[in-house]
């Protein structure tokens, strides 16, 4: 394999959060049971089926575990709002929930769920009810990666003369920290990460 592709998909398996073999559990959790890798490739590289449930599994359990955890914090909120001592944790726990962190965390698995929901969509499996979960939700997950990327950069450009607001940036600053903000273009530069992996990712599914 090329030394380029190699390098990128040493950079999904770390992004795609495999801290250690998971492949059964998620295979039994989303009801995949015939899931295998697509080669001997994408096995070495942890990415061990072509179903983007049980590759995603880590990801898509800790998203659902983090939404819960926020609504559990607002109702206890509500609970505690005559209590000001436990309001006040309830509320500064609340704020690490900060949308910025989540546009971060957005970017960091970025590439992974193109590169997965393609894989899928290119291997599909119906034949029973976890592949067509698993083909439903790479369906979703890569037409949300196309409105991500078109989001990133029109937002960015649209919000130009706000970029060094301080209320922006709080709520903003991780599509563009760091990057020179005195032109509009070198302010989307992170935009052409993501385009690449994009890229990248269509031309290794469908060579």
């Amino acid at each position: 394999m090329p030394t380029f592709t190699v390098f990128f998909y040493h950079t999904l398996a770390y992004c795609n959060w495999q801290i250690s073999d998971r492949k059964e559990f998620y295979k039994e959790l989303f009801g995949v049971p015939n899931a295998e890798p697509k080669n001997y490739n994408f096995k070495m590289q942890r990415i061990p089926t072509t179903n983007v449930l049980v590759n995603l599994g880590d990801i898509i359990v800790l998203v659902l575990f983090f939404t819960v955890l926020f609504f559990v914090t607002l109702a206890l909120m509500k609970l505690t709002h005559n209590m000001t001592a436990a309001y006040s944790k309830f509320l500064h726990f609340r704020n690490q929930f900060s949308f910025d962190h989540i546009l971060l965390f957005l970017q960091i698995i970025y590439l992974t769920v193109c590169m997965n929901s393609l894989l899928n969509l290119t291997n599909s499996d119906s034949s029973n009810f976890g592949g067509i979960m698993g083909v439903s939700m790479a369906v979703v997950l890569f037409g949300a990666s196309l409105v991500f990327m078109c989001f990133f950069v029109i937002f960015l450009l649209k919000n130009f003369k706000n970029l060094k607001e301080p209320k922006f940036r709080k709520k903003y600053l991780s599509l563009y920290d760091g990057l020179n903000v005195d032109t509009k273009w070198s302010s989307v530069a992170n935009f052409v990460w993501l385009l690449r992996s994009f890229i990248f990712t269509i031309l290794l599914m469908t060579s």
